[in-house]
């Protein structure tokens, strides 16, 4: 039986969990960011919504920022969306551990 090497076995793992906290799908303060951001986002949808309706700029004005409100609807969504949908995944993942039988020996862990 081969010998393990510990230390490489350990920094493998430490490079994976680094990977891991860099991904959305895995770490919740960054989905939370991206909800944050969403409706960080949605507030300049309703001020260009807002710019949109007045009369006191020119039509073109008013066109700007009509479409500037639609492209920031899309992006506000998208972010949103994405972290909604990783927090949900998160929280599948801690929800599907195996509960310890009585009959087995405890793990050895490190």
């Amino acid at each position: 039986m081969p010998e393990r090497d510990w230390k490489q076995e350990a920094q493998e793992n430490l490079e994976d969990f680094e990977r891991r906290q860099k991904s959305i799908m895995y770490n919740p303060s960054l989905a939370r960011r991206y909800i944050e951001r969403g409706a960080a986002v949605g507030l300049v949808v309703v001020f260009t919504w807002y710019g949109s309706g007045l009369r006191g700029i020119s039509e073109e004005g008013r066109n700007l920022f009509f479409v500037c409100s639609i492209l920031a609807t899309m992006v506000a969504s998208a972010l949103v969306t994405v972290g909604v949908i990783a927090l949900v995944n998160q929280s599948k993942e801690r929800g599907t551990a195996q509960p310890v039988k009585k009959d087995e020996p405890p793990a050895i862990g490190w």
